[in-house]
C-alpha cells in the first residue's frame, strides 16, 4: 500500500515518462497556434503538468488490492454532496486555538487544508504563463477539480468498477479555491515586481 510520501515519490519517478509521451502533442499545438516553444515554455508546461499529475495520483492512490472484492463489499463509496462541511471543524479548531492556545489534531480538517493547497502550485504556474483574464483560471480551476473528483467517483473511469474514493463537493470548492489563490498570489507578486521596477527606473 502506498502512503503519502511514497505516492509523491511515485509521481516524481513516473511523470517524466508521461510528459515525454504527451510532448509531441504539446509541440504540435504550439506550432499550429504559432506560439514560441523554447526551453522556458517547455519548463513551465512540465511543471504545470506535474502540478496536476501529482494531485491526480494523491487523490486516487492507494488502489484496492482486489477490485471486484472491494466493489462487492462496499458497493462503491457514497458521494458527499453537502457543501461547506469543513467550516464547523475549522471554527472549532480556531476557537480552541484562540481560547486555549491548543492545536487540535482533526484529520478531516487537515485533509481540507491539503485539498486547498493541492492545486495552489498549478494556479501559480498557470499565472506564469501570462494568463491575465480571471475567467480562464476560474474555468481551469473548476475543470481540474472536477477531473480529480470524477476520476474518484467513476473508479478511474471504469477501471475499478465502482467509486473507490469518496466524491466530495467540498473538495471541488477547496481545490478550485487553492488554484485561484495561487493565481492571485502570483498576480500580486507580478504587480509588486512591476511597481518596483518602475520606481527604480524613475529614480535613475
Amino acid at each position: 500500500m502506498f502512503d503519502f510520501a511514497r505516492i509523491i515519490g511515485f509521481a516524481l519517478a513516473t511523470y517524466p515518462l508521461v510528459f515525454i509521451i504527451f510532448f509531441p502533442a504539446l509541440w504540435f499545438a504550439h506550432r499550429q497556434l504559432g506560439k514560441p516553444f523554447g526551453r522556458k515554455r517547455i519548463t513551465i508546461l512540465f511543471l504545470l503538468g506535474l502540478s496536476i499529475y501529482g494531485p491526480l495520483l494523491l487523490t486516487n492512490l492507494p488502489l484496492p488490492d482486489d477490485f471486484a472484492a472491494f466493489c462487492e463489499r462496499t458497493g462503491g463509496l457514497k458521494p458527499r454532496l453537502e457543501p461547506f462541511q469543513f467550516i464547523p471543524p475549522a471554527r472549532y479548531f480556531l476557537s480552541e486555538l484562540v481560547r486555549k492556545g491548543v492545536i487540535l489534531n482533526i484529520p478531516f480538517l487537515w485533509e481540507s487544508v491539503l485539498n486547498f493547497w493541492m492545486l495552489f502550485p498549478a494556479g501559480v504556474i498557470f499565472r506564469v504563463l501570462k494568463k491575465r483574464n480571471i475567467l480562464m483560471p476560474i474555468t481551469i480551476a473548476v475543470a481540474s477539480s472536477l477531473l480529480l473528483e470524477m476520476t474518484q467517483l467513476t473508479g478511474i473511469w471504469g477501471l475499478i468498477g465502482c467509486a473507490h474514493r469518496t466524491f466530495d463537493v467540498d473538495d471541488i470548492i477547496l481545490n478550485s479555491s487553492g488554484f485561484l489563490a495561487g493565481w492571485i498570489a502570483m498576480s500580486i507578486l507580478f504587480a509588486i515586481s512591476a511597481w518596483y521596477s518602475r520606481r527604480v527606473k524613475s529614480n535613475v
